[in-house]
């Protein structure tokens, strides 16, 4: 009986709810309200987006907008950077690709099934979390929506979670899947492996002028040269050294026209004076400058477009003769006169001289990689006959000079001292053996060697070798040459598998599901008509 009390109250309270939003919409969001609308007393500066025809409204995206930024509370420096609303207006576009496909389907929401998500929103409820009628008035109507547009997006967010339950109904994780996954999660590698540099070292390799001639005269190392010319293009372009006298002001007196006055009339008096003694700039300088380069008779020494504030740059390189005299400058720090000292002109490709020195730098590199290179496989040659790594990374340990021994004899080649094997100079205390930390196949990074991006070839070399088998080659990562042997592999815990295989299950059954909807909405965008409201969805000065 009570139970059925219960029950009966409830529904008595669902009833009385429902009934309280018919009258709000009634009293809202009727023909009052869209006349208002209409009238331009709510702005609609046109739809935020349309999928084959329907529109997503300017209001609704808005209000989605800013629940958006209010529920994730997102620095606004990356609000922009990561283009949040172009990912937002894709997330409502997917769901109303999903309710489309729900109708074509037949699936039907009822008012009341709409109405009992409105009841149970958040976003509605009052500090008791009971739905509030006035609440709810008050930030649909804040939004300008209508009670057929509000109540259109909780019908199509309704049908897009039956799309997908009608999409991935007979998606299914198998016992041996998810056996698979766990024992691919933590099935480890745990390696050894010897390193050297692959770059950044300069062995005893010769570069004759007949070899520069042969690269330069190449045209597949075209390439290369301006690669290597772009990645240090900033060094390559114009430069020029100039002198300063500075007067400086200061900011907080910005609007004190008699203080401002004052300081231009003194640059103007020493500007005044630099044209009729161009010489005497120096000594000037040193009397008159605000500036701590008074002392070097206010040289700045060379300069380059980003190292000086904007108009003081600008003003440098509008000056083309040696000895040239600026206007007067003002820029943050106060007035300043400046003089042209030097000038290092740009250097481009077409300097034959440049690309020379270029080539030169790109053979001599291409050398020593291989010289390294040819070295890391004549030690991968010693391994696989039994030398371990620990002893031939010793040989490039620093070591003490050996004590001469007057009767001793020359040794041989076999039992020479470790400053005798070859490039020892170049690679002392860089010829390094480590055994990291063991890990799985899918790793975010391998300890001491990088990102999984990075050592996805020796992830892949350890998972297929056996244990102690040294890999057939050395393998290149960034800027070194590995040598990798595996230690042990260590097998999953068959325990810990019994304890966390559902909970396996039911992560990698939402992550099917998802990627099954994922595949089905890419290619349901590539027939869609979608058209995208470039306006409302670029970034203003606040990022709303």
């Amino acid at each position: 009986m009570l139970e059925k009390m219960r029950t009966h109250s409830r529904n008595w309270l669902i009833s009385f709810l429902f009934g309280i939003i018919i009258v709000v919409f009634a009293i809202n969001f009727g023909p009052g309200f869209d006349q208002l609308n209409q009238t331009g007393c709510v702005r609609n500066a046109g739809n935020a987006a349309t999928v084959n025809g329907e529109p997503i409204s300017r209001q609704l995206f808005m209000m989605r907008w800013q629940n958006y930024l209010q529920a994730r509370q997102i620095p606004p420096q990356f609000i922009q950077a990561l283009d949040l609303k172009g990912r937002l207006i894709g997330e409502m576009i997917d769901v109303l690709l999903l309710s489309q496909a729900a109708r074509r389907y037949g699936v039907q929401i009822a008012d009341e099934e709409v109405q009992q998500q409105i009841i149970e929103s958040p976003e509605f409820q009052n500090n008791d979390k009971i739905f509030d009628p006035e609440r709810f008035r008050r930030l649909v109507s804040y939004y300008g929506l209508t009670t057929e547009q509000y109540q259109e997006q909780r019908r199509q967010l309704l049908q897009a979670d039956r799309m997908r339950a009608v999409l991935t109904a007979g998606v299914q994780v198998s016992d041996d899947e998810v056996l698979q996954r766990y024992k691919e999660n933590n099935d480890k590698a745990k390696i050894a492996f010897l390193s050297l540099p692959a770059t950044g070292i300069k062995l005893d390799v010769k570069v004759s002028e007949q070899d520069i001639d042969a690269f330069v005269k190449d045209s597949g190392n075209e390439e290369k040269l301006k690669k290597l010319y772009d990645s240090r293009k900033s060094s390559y372009e114009r430069k020029v050294r100039v002198s300063h006298i500075l007067v400086k002001t200061d900011p907080a007196r910005a609007n004190d026209a008699a203080y401002i006055a004052e300081k231009r009339k003194k640059i103007d008096d020493i500007r005044e004076k630099v044209l009729k003694a161009p010489n005497d700039f120096a000594k000037l300088a040193r009397e008159q400058s605000d500036d701590p380069t008074r002392a070097n008779g206010g040289d700045l020494g060379f300069i380059n477009q980003v190292m000086m504030v904007p108009p003081f740059t600008k003003a440098s390189f509008a000056l083309k003769q040696i000895g040239e005299i600026s206007p007067v400058v003002l820029t943050n720090f106060g007035y300043h006169v400046i003089k042209l000292t030097g000038e290092q002109p740009e250097r481009t490709l077409a300097d034959m001289k440049l690309k020379r020195e270029l080539a030169r730098e790109l053979v001599e590199t291409e050398r020593n990689q291989n010289a390294t290179m040819i070295l890391a496989k004549q030690f991968l040659a010693e391994a696989q006959k039994g030398a371990r790594f620990e002893d031939i990374a010793k040989r490039y340990q620093k070591q003490d000079a050996p004590k001469k021994d007057a009767t001793s004899q020359p040794t041989s080649v076999a039992s020479r001292p470790a400053s005798q094997t070859p490039y020892y100079a170049q690679l002392v205390g860089k010829v390094v053996v480590k055994s990291p930390a063991a890990f799985t196949r899918f790793p975010d990074n391998v300890p001491d060697i990088g990102s999984i991006e990075e050592s996805k070839s020796l992830v892949h070399a350890a998972f297929s070798m056996k244990p102690q088998e040294l890999l057939n080659q050395p393998l290149v990562i960034k800027d070194k040459i590995f040598l990798v042997q595996l230690r042990k592999r260590i097998d999953p815990n068959m325990k810990e598998y019994e304890k966390e295989k559902e909970q396996l299950r039911e992560r990698m059954l939402n992550r099917k599901k998802s990627l099954l909807v994922q595949t089905w909405l890419e290619n349901m965008r590539k027939s869609a008509d979608i058209f995208k409201n470039k306006t409302i969805l670029s970034y203003g000065p606040n990022l709303n």
